[in-house]
């Protein structure tokens, strides 16, 4: 019990890279649409036994659904979460359905499909490559 309870503190100490009260804003009505569809991606750490990885699925609407998996040691745990995402002022931006909170990161458009964010709170790095469709 007390290993989950320390795999979900260390999950949100990590997910929120950004804190702030959300306010619904007219700019994520029409999300780019290079962002659209199925991505994969990780979070590396190698100063750190945590590591983190996720496959969101970004709809036109603004929505998404992610399915995240921390691994601590050897231990995994798996969460789902839904929420609206939307670009602003050449930043991108993800706001969970159950939080008040939202992740604000920078991103740049890689040549070979891939997006790559860098996080405005702690400055990690991530790739996100897209989905093959079967």
């Amino acid at each position: 019990m007390k290993i989950i309870l320390l795999l979900h503190c260390c999950f949100v100490l990590l997910l929120n890279c950004q804190t702030a009260t959300f306010q619904k804003n007219s700019n994520n009505q029409n999300p780019d649409q290079s962002f659209v569809g199925t991505w994969s991606g990780a979070l590396p750490n190698s100063k750190s036994p945590i590591h983190k990885s996720w496959q969101i699925t970004r709809k036109s609407d603004g929505s998404f659904t992610k399915s995240e998996i921390l691994s601590i040691k050897g231990r995994m745990q798996k969460i789902n979460r839904k929420g609206t995402w939307w670009i602003k002022d050449g930043m991108y931006y993800e706001k969970y359905d159950l939080d008040e909170i939202y992740q604000i990161m920078e991103y740049k458009l890689l040549k070979d499909h891939k997006i790559q964010f860098t996080s405005k709170e702690d400055g990690s790095v991530s790739v996100e490559s897209p989905e093959l469709q079967k």
